[in-house]
C-alpha cells in the first residue's frame, strides 16, 4: 500500500531510535501528534534501502489472519500497525505477532495510547522500545521545517512562540499557523479539536476540557472537576487520562509550593477551556465552585493556587467564597497579585448592589492599585477608605471592613467614631473570618487613630503591632513600626526611635504598594535624628513633599519635621506660608484639643518668633484654644525674647508634672531659662538650668535646645560650663545660625487704645469712629495719638500698616 508523505523533518535520533532492532517498538502519542508521519518516513528510508516494508492501517487483513503470518513472508519484513487503537480482537493480535516468527521481521505498532499487544509480548520473549509522547514534540526549528512544507514560513521568535502556546504539539501548531494572534488562532486551535482531537478520544478529552477549566490542576483537582459533572467516572479513568496528558507534555508542571500541579500551555488550555464551557455548560458553576474550594488547603503557600481560586470563585458567582478569600488572603492579592486578581473582583460587583462587603472592598482597593500614582502612596489612594459602612451591624463583623471605616473616618478627622467602631469590635466576638493578617490590620488603623487624636495609647499599640510581624504580612509590622518611630522621634524619645528602626530594618524591606505607608514616617524619623545632631543632610528627602500635597496621613508627621528643617537651615517665612496656608484651610471637623491641631499651633508660635513676630505671636497665644502645655515652649521663649524673666521662670518650671511635656520640650525649657537667666545676671540659675538642659538633651542625643538659646549665653555658659557639651557638640551648635532674635519689643496698648485702633480700622473718618464708639471725637483724638507714639507713626495708614505686622490688628 502507499505509504504516508512526510510533511515534518526527519528527526535522526528518533529513527535511530526505531533502527535499534527491537522485535516491537510502540510509538505513542495523542492524535496528530506526528506519530504516523514520523514512522511513515523512517518506513520510507527502509523501504529505500532494500527492506520490505508492510503497512497496515487500523486492521489486521485476513492474509494474516488466516495464514498466520504469511502476508509478512517471503525474507525479513517491517510490519507498522497504523492507528493500532482500532485493533482490539486478541485473535487478530495473535496472529499478527506470529510474523514476529519470521527471521528479521521487527513490528511497529503506532498508538494514542498503551495497546493490548504489549501485553503479550513477555509469553514470545520478545523485546519492546517505546516512542512515548514527549519526544514527538517538535522543536523551533523541527517546526519552522515542517511549516515550510505546509506553506507557512515562520521566523525564529514565531517558531518559538507557536512551540510554547502548543507544548510542541504539531498537529495544533499546524492548524493554528499563520494565525498568530487574535481569534483566528483560537477559533483555528477550536476547530482543530473539534474535528480531530476530540472525536477521537472523548473520554481523555472531555477530561481535557475539564483540566483546562480547572486551569490549576493536582491530582485531587482533577477527580474533584470530574466528580462534579459526572460521578460515575472512575477515579482510575481519571487518573490515566491526567497522566496520558502530563506525559504527552501537554500538562506541564507548575511551580509553587503547594503539591504537584500542572497546567496547559496557553493555546491548548484556551482551546481546550473553550471547547469545555460549550460541551459542559449546564455545569460550570459546580465546577468552578468545586474547584476553588479543593484550592482552599494550598492558598496560603502557592500564588499560583490563590490566583486560580480567586478565578473560580468570581466564574461560580460564589460571593461568600470570593469574600472570604479576600479576608484571608488580602496581603498577598495586595502586595504582589493585584494585577492578576482585579477584574474577577471587579466583575462581581458590576450591577450588583448587595454584593458581599469583603467583595466591594476588595474590587476598590484592588482597582486603585492599577492606578498610576505620582508622589507617596497614601491610604486613600489605596482605596481602602472607598467603600466605607460605619454602622450597620453587619459590618462589624468583618475586621478588614470596619477597618477601611477606620482610615474613612480618620480621613475626616472622625477619630471618636473611628474609635467607637474599634471598640464595639472589641466588645464582640472576634468573627472566624478576622484573621490574624486582618486583625493586625485593625490594630495598625485603631493606633493610628489613636496617634492622631493624641490618645496615649495609639503609639504604644503600634508597638506591639511591630513587634509581632506575620509572615506574608510583615508590611503590617513595618507600617507600625515605621509610624511608631516617626511618632518618638516627634517627641524627642530617641532610644525608642532608633529600637523601632532597627526593628524596621529587620523586616522584609518588599512591602509592594505599601511601601511608601513605611519609607514617609521612616524617613521623617531618620530626618528628625539627624536634625537632632543638627545635620542638615535630610533636608534634600522632605524638600520635594509639599504640606499642602501631602495626604491626609503623612502631613501630621511631615508638619513639624519640615517646621525643624526652616527654623535651623532653611527658611522660616516660607514656611510659616504653608502652614498659615494650612490653618486657613483646616476642615471645621478637625478637632480643636486634637493632635494635628496642636501641631499647628505648635509649629505657628515657633516660626513667629523665629521671624521676631512677639506681638503677632502674644495674640495668637490669647486666642489659641490649645492646652497652655502644648504652647509652654514658645510661651517661654517669647518670654525670654521681651526680657519677662518672670515668665520664663513661670513656663519652664509650670508644667514638670505633665505627661504631654516630651522630653524634647523639657530639654528645651531647661535651656530657655537658662538663656533668660544669664540675660538677667542671675548666674546662678543659669548655670544650673544650663546644666539640667545638658543632662535632659544628652539623655535623648540632641542638641536642638541650644541651638535655639541665644548665641551669646550659649557661649558664655559652654565656656564657664564645660563639662556640660563635648567640644564637638559646641562646635556643631556654633556652626548653625541664631535661630531666634535675642531681644523683641511689645507694643501693650489698652482696652481703649485697642478698641479705637479697631475703629479707624473700619472707619477712614474720626467722627464715624467715634460714632460707632458712642465717645467724643476729641476722645477718638487723644485715644489715636497714643496710639501713634506707642507705634512710632504718625498718620492712619503707618498705625495700621505698623498694627497689622506687630499682630495687633488681624490681617486685612
Amino acid at each position: 500500500m502507499t505509504l504516508h508523505q512526510p510533511t515534518q523533518r526527519s528527526q535522526e535520533r528518533l529513527h535511530a531510535r526505531l533502527d535499534a532492532g527491537a522485535d516491537v517498538t510502540l510509538v505513542r502519542g495523542p492524535v496528530a501528534s506526528g506519530k504516523t508521519t514520523l514512522v511513515a518516513a523512517w518506513a520510507r528510508t527502509r523501504r529505500d534501502h532494500g527492506q520490505r516494508v508492510l503497512w497496515l492501517d487500523g486492521e489486521v487483513p485476513p492474509e494474516i489472519r488466516e495464514g498466520r503470518g504469511a502476508g509478512a513472508g517471503g525474507g525479513p519484513a517491517i510490519v507498522v500497525l497504523d492507528d493500532a487503537d482500532r485493533v482490539r480482537d486478541l485473535d487478530a493480535l495473535d496472529a499478527l505477532l506470529e510474523v514476529l516468527d519470521a527471521a528479521g521481521t521487527r513490528l511497529v505498532v503506532i498508538s494514542r495510547r498503551h495497546h493490548p499487544v504489549i501485553d503479550r509480548l513477555p509469553s514470545r520473549g520478545a523485546t519492546l522500545a517505546v516512542i512515548d509522547e514527549r519526544e514527538l514534540r517538535v522543536d523551533a526549528a523541527d517546526l519552522r521545517e515542517a511549516a515550510w512544507g505546509w506553506g507557512e514560513l515562520l521566523t525564529d521568535d514565531e517558531a518559538e512562540e507557536l512551540v510554547a502556546d502548543t507544548a510542541g504539539w504539531i498537529g495544533l501548531a499546524r492548524a493554528v499557523a499563520g494565525r498568530l494572534s487574535g481569534d483566528a488562532a483560537r477559533l483555528a486551535g477550536l476547530s482543530f479539536v473539534h474535528t480531530q482531537a476530540f472525536p477521537a478520544d472523548p473520554e481523555t478529552m472531555g477530561h481535557a476540557m475539564l483540566f483546562a477549566l480547572a486551569e490549576h490542576v493536582t491530582v485531587d483537582i482533577a477527580r474533584v472537576v470530574v466528580d462534579s459533572v459526572s460521578a460515575a467516572s472512575p477515579s482510575g479513568r481519571v487518573d490515566e487520562s491526567l497522566a496520558s496528558l502530563v506525559s504527552a507534555g501537554f500538562l506541564r508542571p507548575q511551580g509553587g509550593a503547594g503539591p504537584a500541579a500542572w497546567r496547559f500551555p496557553p493555546l491548548i488550555g484556551e482551546v481546550l477551556a473553550e471547547a469545555g464551557r460549550r460541551h459542559f455548560a449546564a455545569h460550570l458553576d459546580t465546577l468552578h465552585s468545586a474547584a476553588a474550594r479543593s484550592l482552599l488547603p494550598h492558598a496560603a503557600h502557592d500564588d499560583e493556587a490563590l490566583v486560580a481560586a480567586v478565578r473560580h470563585a468570581s466564574s461560580a458567582a460564589d460571593d461568600d467564597l470570593l469574600g472570604r478569600l479576600w479576608v484571608e488572603h488580602w496581603p498577598a492579592l495586595t502586595r504582589r497579585l493585584s494585577a492578576r486578581v482585579v477584574p474577577s473582583f471587579v466583575e462581581r460587583t458590576r450591577g450588583l448592589g448587595s454584593a458581599d462587603a469583603g467583595v466591594r472592598l476588595a474590587a476598590s482597593v484592588l482597582s486603585a492599585l492599577q492606578n498610576p500614582v505620582t508622589g507617596p502612596r497614601s491610604y486613600e489612594q489605596l482605596g481602602w477608605s472607598a467603600p466605607a459602612p460605619t454602622a450597620a451591624p453587619a459590618s462589624a463583623t468583618d475586621a478588614l471592613v470596619v477597618s477601611s471605616a477606620v482610615i474613612a473616618h480618620r480621613r475626616g478627622y472622625a477619630y471618636e467614631e473611628a474609635l467607637r467602631l474599634c471598640r464595639r469590635l472589641d466588645d464582640r466576638a472576634h468573627p472566624p473570618l478576622a484573621t490574624t493578617a486582618a486583625a493586625a490590620w485593625l490594630r495598625l488603623q485603631r493606633g493610628l487613630t489613636e496617634a492622631s487624636h493624641s490618645d496615649p495609647e495609639g503609639v504604644p499599640r503600634l508597638e506591639s503591632v511591630a513587634a509581632a510581624p506575620l509572615a506574608g504580612a510583615e508590611f503590617i509590622a513595618a507600617i507600625a513600626a515605621a509610624s511608631a518611630a516617626a511618632a518618638r522621634a516627634i517627641r524627642g524619645e530617641t532610644a525608642q526611635t532608633r529600637e523601632l528602626l532597627r526593628r524596621l530594618d529587620e523586616l522584609d524591606s518588599d512591602h509592594g504598594p505599601y511601601g511608601d505607608l513605611v519609607r514617609y514616617p521612616a524617613d521623617v524619623a531618620r530626618a528628625l535624628l539627624r536634625f537632632d545632631r543638627l545635620d542638615p543632610s535630610p533636608a534634600g528627602v522632605l524638600d520635594h513633599r509639599a504640606l499642602s500635597r501631602t495626604a491626609f496621613d503623612e502631613w501630621p508627621l511631615l508638619l513639624p519635621t519640615r517646621t525643624r528643617q526652616a527654623l535651623l537651615f532653611g527658611s522660616p517665612a516660607v514656611m510659616i506660608g504653608e502652614v498659615s496656608r494650612l490653618r486657613a484651610s483646616a476642615p471645621p471637623t478637625l478637632p480643636p484639643q486634637g493632635r494635628i491641631r496642636r501641631l499647628l499651633d505648635r509649629t505657628f508660635a515657633d516660626l513667629l518668633l523665629a521671624l521676631g513676630e512677639v506681638n503677632r505671636a502674644r495674640r495668637f497665644f490669647d486666642e489659641s484654644v490649645a492646652p497652655s502645655v502644648v504652647l509652654s515652649v514658645p510661651r517661654a521663649r517669647m518670654a525670654a525674647i521681651v526680657g519677662d524673666h518672670v515668665g520664663v521662670h513661670a513656663e519652664a518650671t509650670g508644667f514638670g508634672w505633665s505627661a504631654e511635656l516630651s522630653p524634647r520640650d523639657r530639654a528645651e525649657l531647661a535651656a530657655i531659662l537658662a538663656g533668660s537667666a544669664w540675660a538677667a545676671g542671675d548666674h546662678a540659675l543659669a548655670g544650673e538650668s544650663f546644666a539640667r538642659a545638658g543632662g535632659l538633651a544628652g539623655e535623648i542625643a540632641t542638641l536642638v535646645p541650644f541651638a535655639g538659646m541665644r548665641r551669646d549665653a550659649f557661649d558664655a555658659l559652654s565656656v564657664e560650663y564645660p563639662v556640660v557639651l563635648a567640644a564637638e557638640d559646641v562646635q556643631r551648635v556654633r556652626a548653625v545660625r541664631e535661630v531666634y532674635p535675642r531681644e523683641g519689643a511689645l507694643v501693650t496698648l489698652s482696652p481703649r487704645e485697642t478698641a479705637v485702633l479697631r475703629a479707624i480700622d473700619e472707619h477712614a473718618r474720626l467722627a464715624d469712629a467715634a460714632a460707632a464708639l458712642s465717645v467724643s471725637v476729641n476722645t477718638v483724638k487723644k485715644q489715636v495719638a497714643a496710639v501713634y507714639a506707642k507705634l512710632g507713626v504718625n498718620d492712619r495708614q503707618a498705625a495700621l500698616a505698623a498694627a497689622r505686622r506687630e499682630g495687633l490688628l488681624a490681617d486685612a
